[in-house]
Order: structure tokens, then sequence, then C-alpha cells
């Protein structure tokens, strides 16, 4: 996609805010250090662009969403998987916890028997090859997830068939910005990816002219979508070029 075409779905999408161009720059400075250790060295220019991907196409909107949720009156609990499941050897070394990945720990994709073996007599053999810790932890996803549907509470284990032991998930409150890290040993805490989150979900949004309420959203239902696009397209190019 070239800028002239970028420049006319800005205009479009977004007529009233600013040159999209204005944000590459500090985009490139959150993320490209030419100070900082291997500035030349593509296995740390490629982590480091997967930290751009990760947090401007999914954890500043999910930030996002979440801050902005939590100024109604709901119950807002917001998590990062963090987890890099064995039975996904296939991918790179340097893929952790990557997108959907939780997905089959949500719907018990780790007990699913491989009737295809003939050897299964005692039906004792898994599909997929996760450990028996992670089944563990799918156990503990599960719980959270159906305690959520049925009581609008994960922490809330009335009427389960099958209570366990699990790690409490404090509520988000947008002063603190609470969140679970699910993984093996799950723990709450406290403002994920804080920094960078108020750099896309306040800084850049001023950057291109939007007004930032007090609770540091934007008024603009599209306009970290269509930001998305635009980084996304002028960062690659800047990277590609280095």
């Amino acid at each position: 996609m070239s800028y002239k075409e970028v420049t006319e779905i800005r205009s479009k999408s977004c007529p009233q805010t600013g040159d999209v161009s204005a944000i590459v720059q500090p985009v490139t400075d959150q993320y490209l250090d030419p100070a900082g250790s291997g500035p030349d060295d593509p296995g740390v220019i490629r982590d480091q662009y997967l930290q751009f991907l990760t947090d401007m196409y999914f954890a500043a909107p999910t930030a996002l969403m979440a801050q902005s949720q939590s100024a109604k009156p709901v119950r807002v609990f917001q998590y990062e998987f963090q987890h890099r499941s064995s039975a996904f050897s296939f991918k790179p070394a340097y893929v952790q916890a990557d997108h959907s990945d939780e997905v089959f720990y949500v719907l018990g994709l780790l007990f699913l028997r491989d009737n295809n073996n003939n050897n299964n007599n005692n039906n004792t053999s898994w599909k997929y090859a996760f450990s028996d810790r992670e089944r563990q932890l799918c156990l503990d996803i599960m719980a959270y997830w159906t305690n959520f549907a049925a009581n609008g509470d994960p922490n809330n284990q009335v009427g389960s068939p099958r209570k366990r032991s699990l790690v409490s998930w404090p509520g988000y409150m947008p002063s603190s910005k609470d969140y679970l890290r699910l993984d093996m040993t799950s723990s709450a805490d406290v403002a994920l990816r804080g920094t960078r989150m108020k750099f896309w979900n306040e800084a850049v949004p001023r950057m291109m002219g939007e007004d930032v309420g007090s609770s540091g959203t934007t008024e603009s239902a599209n306009l970290m979508v269509f930001i998305s696009l635009c980084a996304g397209v002028l960062i690659s190019m800047c990277i590609c070029k280095r």
C-alpha cells in the first residue's frame, strides 16, 4: 500500500485528525533504539518489531476497551495469556505466547483423545502433546471462564460441579488497571504494558489531533483502528529500509 493510498483512507475515515506521518518517528523511537544493544542485529530488530505489532494491534486496543468499559456500571476482568505451549513446538523459538493460543485451553482441547491410535486400548492417548501441568492450567482457565459465564465473576464458583483452588482474578479498576497473568503459575498484576499503553492510547491520539479525555480514551471509535493501519504500513517501510 502506498503512502498516497494510506492518506486517502485517512481522509475518508478520520478527516479531523492530523498528518499520520507525525507519529512515525515517535513510534520508531519507542521500539528501535539505535544506541541500544545490537541495533543492526536482524534478530534484535525482529523482536522489536514483534513487540511493536503486539502493542499496536492487540494490547493497546484491549487496554483501551478495558478502560472504556470500566467507566460503565459493569465488571471488567482483563488478562494476558503468557505461556508458550509445548504442543506448539513447530513455532519459531522467538515466538512465546501467540495470539489465540489460549483458545485451546478455554475450549478444553487439551483433553481430546486420539481416536485414530490403534494402540489406544485403554483410551489414555491424547490427541495433542501438551504436558500434564498444561492440562491443569487448562482446567483452571475453563473454571475461570465458566464461573464468569455463570456468575459474572471468574472467582465465583457457586454452582460449579468441580471447584478448583484458583488464584484470585482482580477486577479491572481504572486507577490501577488490574489484570491476571495467565501462566503455569498465574498471578495478579497491574498496568499491563503500562508505559507503552499510555503512549498508544494517549500520546499518539494527541499527536493526531484527537481530544483525549481524562480517562485516557478518545472520542473517535475508529481512531485506533485507523492509526494501526497507517502506522503499520509506515513503520514497516521504515524498518525495512534500515
